[in-house]
């Protein structure tokens, strides 16, 4: 199996990356092969609504470091996104991670490359985890309902604001637990 983990916060250290890293630690024990990427570490712009003309068919006109990112997505079998909550929704970054997935939207509305993939989603942030329940669940039915991913995992992580906080046994227990049961 091959996994892709794409870590959306600015922290390439932080609570989210080793929540990530303990889920793909748990999967590689059981022989996936892992694939990380930092989106901070890359330059690319938010999606820009285009027609994608004298470009390869479904992929990005915008020629940035994320294109080479959305081709691993293809090629994985399963991914692990670990985005913060930052003013009541994910970051900027982990946002214009996920509408670039329009490329996998055809024009009828139909979805292609994505549908089965599993996802594990670790949102991270500063207020207690049950205050952004919405948005974990609205990430899950975009990602189900109209991708048709399987998201296998789901993770909400609280509490985070300082950098460098020791992460509670019960998280890196479930993240492990994720991780064991993905591959």
């Amino acid at each position: 199996m091959k996994i892709l983990a794409v870590i959306s916060s600015a922290r390439g250290n932080g609570t989210g990356a080793k929540l990530t890293e303990a889920v793909c630690k748990a999967a590689e024990m059981k022989g996936a092969r892992v694939e990380y990427v930092n989106l901070y570490d890359l330059n690319f712009k938010s999606c820009g609504n285009c027609e994608m003309p004298g470009t390869e068919f479904g992929f990005c006109t915008k020629q940035d470091d994320l294109v080479p990112v959305m081709k691993q997505l293809i090629d994985a079998d399963a991914i692990v996104w670990s985005a913060p909550v930052y003013l009541d929704y994910i970051s900027g970054t982990a946002k214009t991670f996920l509408d670039r997935f329009c490329i996998f939207v055809e024009p009828d509305f139909t979805v292609n490359r994505v549908p089965g993939k599993k996802i594990v989603i670790i949102l991270t942030s500063g207020a207690p985890a049950d205050t952004y329940t919405g948005i974990m669940d609205s990430l899950c039915e975009t990602l189900t309902g109209f991708f048709k991913m399987d998201v296998v995992g789901r993770i909400a992580a609280g509490g985070f604001m300082e950098a460098g906080q020791e992460i509670p046994v019960e998280l890196l227990n479930q993240a492990g637990d994720i991780g064991s049961k993905l591959t």
